[in-house]
């Protein structure tokens, strides 16, 4: 598998795109709705020599939305798959599927060529599956890649730039306020629960380190999100070094 998994030979084929659904999709529907609010940014952070560019790799479109995928019972599967006969036009086909834990599904199939330049190996096949499968997945998630240049340009910090992305989609999605308060709530043995829509927007600004002190996380089974008793004063701290209000409850 080459380092870089971005394409860097013109189409041979025209790429072909196709779709199905099981006969409801209602409640997977919801699900990735419910999802998509806690989606990470999608940075261009590796590079395209051949083109010059940026852009997000697979891992980085996985670790954006997987976890928040699993959370509401939703599994990404895909598939590669394809002939090669001597009469064929070596082309390559991924099934995407979104499959939810009530049965409902929704596929989508990318087809495009599995060549690199006039080589046809093992390597052009791997990239072309790596490559169908980044495109594949941010398709069916909705997730687009934030490109950072111009803020850069401008003198704005990519953790910036990527944070005003994400609160910009979620009020947009949900109607978030920073003016809203963030609830703790007593909840289960040793646990808090945490309400307010302004969480999505909070978590948006969260910083990595933030993240690793924090152990909240999303409750699949309750629907709510989750944090250990003891680190809600930190929690209630660090919203409030945030400008974000924090009630007990």
């Amino acid at each position: 598998m080459p380092d870089s998994e971005e394409r860097t030979a013109p189409m041979a084929e025209t790429p072909k795109l196709e779709w199905s659904m099981s006969p409801t999709i209602g409640k997977l529907v919801e699900a990735i709705s419910k999802a998509a609010l806690n989606f990470d940014p999608v940075l261009k952070d590796s590079e395209n020599p051949a083109y010059r560019s940026k852009y997000a790799d697979l891992p980085t479109v996985i670790d954006a939305t997987r976890k928040y995928l699993a959370a509401e019972g939703v599994a990404v599967i895909q598939m590669p798959h394809a002939e090669f006969g001597p009469d064929d036009a070596k082309m390559l086909t991924l099934t995407t599927m979104l499959a939810h834990s009530s049965g409902e599904w929704m596929a989508s199939d990318l087809t495009l060529p599995a060549m690199m330049r006039d080589r046809f190996d093992a390597q052009s096949v791997g990239s072309a599956i790596t490559y169908a499968r980044r495109y594949g997945l941010a398709a069916m998630t909705n997730v687009a890649q934030e490109d950072d240049d111009g803020n850069r340009a401008a003198g704005i910090g990519s953790k910036e730039a990527a944070q005003g992305v994400a609160k910009r989609k979620i009020k947009e999605s949900t109607g978030a306020d920073e003016n809203e308060p963030i609830t703790l709530v007593p909840w289960k043995e040793n646990q808090l629960a945490v309400t307010g829509n302004s969480l999505a927007l909070l978590r948006a600004e969260m910083t990595a380190e933030d993240r690793e002190k924090m152990h909240i996380k999303w409750s699949g089974a309750d629907k709510t999100w989750v944090l250990p008793e003891a680190e809600g004063n930190m929690f209630a701290s660090l919203a409030e070094a945030h400008k974000f209000k924090v009630v007990w409850k």
